[in-house]
């Protein structure tokens, strides 16, 4: 007697339009109920020994609680409608970035099937877009969005594993510094009221938005950044001669670190 739950192996019959006869179909079948429901699914092969060992596979996803339904039927396709649909959701602003990813995607994985997306298939667009002379970053833009795509698809209940995708090195570090000598050489050229702050600049290293002037009386000087909502103010490595500067230093937060409480403006000082 065979136990309960163990599962079983079939082959369907249908009806011979020809001949009128009842026929058996070549290839075995496996059933299992789950949750009180009856599961049936193709053991892709017309061998009963051969049969028995994905069905086994199958009862152990059962019960390891891994087993996805539908996973077989999710194509590469859901899985992009997932990401953009979540972008378009959350309302981010890199949508059309994304976009332009997955309309790379669609051409190397339209038809796919999720689960048999493998790391070697991966890999093979990896070279294909190489061979199409794309940048490692632009590939990296790519491979991130496909990472993405899988993720979510996990998280929906409609794929049980990911593959694993790698991501190339970019050799993409900025080149040109302003050097020193060249720093000096500008200053010199500068209004005196526009100096201080501008020798600042190098050694704080943050960027035009966060070390431009905020307005005090007719000179213009360099403060910690702007307060900020969420993110705590950053401090260059070095502290700022205040002596030099027009007016007085910067004030306490609660936090304890100085800040600027005046609007920024992107705008050249004035004359």
């Amino acid at each position: 007697m065979r136990e309960r739950g163990s599962g079983s192996l079939f082959r369907e019959t249908y009806h011979d339009k020809k001949t009128g006869q009842r026929k058996v179909c070549r290839t075995w079948m496996m059933k299992l109920w789950v949750g009180g429901k009856p599961l049936k699914r193709s053991a892709r092969t017309t061998s009963r020994a051969v049969a028995s060992k994905p069905l086994e596979h199958w009862k152990a996803q059962i019960r390891q609680g891994t087993y996805v339904p539908d996973a077989d039927q999710t194509r590469f396709e859901d899985l992009a409608t997932f990401l953009i649909e979540e972008y378009r959701t959350n309302g981010r602003k890199s949508l059309d970035r994304v976009e332009a990813a997955v309309d790379h995607l669609k051409k190397f994985f339209t038809g796919w099937r999720a689960q048999a997306t493998s790391t070697e298939r991966v890999l093979a667009y990896l070279r294909h877009r190489q061979q199409q002379q794309a940048a490692n970053a632009t590939i990296n833009r790519e491979l991130a969005a496909l990472k993405r795509m899988f993720r979510l698809g996990e998280r929906a209940g409609k794929i049980v594993r990911r593959p694993f995708i790698d991501l190339l090195e970019e050799h993409n570090a900025r080149t040109g510094f302003f050097e020193r000598d060249e720093c000096d050489a500008v200053l010199a050229q500068l209004p005196d009221d526009l100096q201080p702050a501008t020798a600042e600049v190098p050694c704080s290293a943050w960027r035009r938005a966060m070390a431009i002037c905020c307005s005090l009386n007719r000179g213009f000087f360099i403060g910690a950044p702007p307060v900020v909502k969420r993110a705590p103010a950053r401090l260059p490595s070095s502290s700022p001669n205040w002596s030099s500067f027009s007016g007085a230093g910067p004030r306490e937060t609660q936090h304890g670190s100085p800040s600027c409480r005046c609007n920024v403006k992107m705008s050249s000082p004035p004359a």
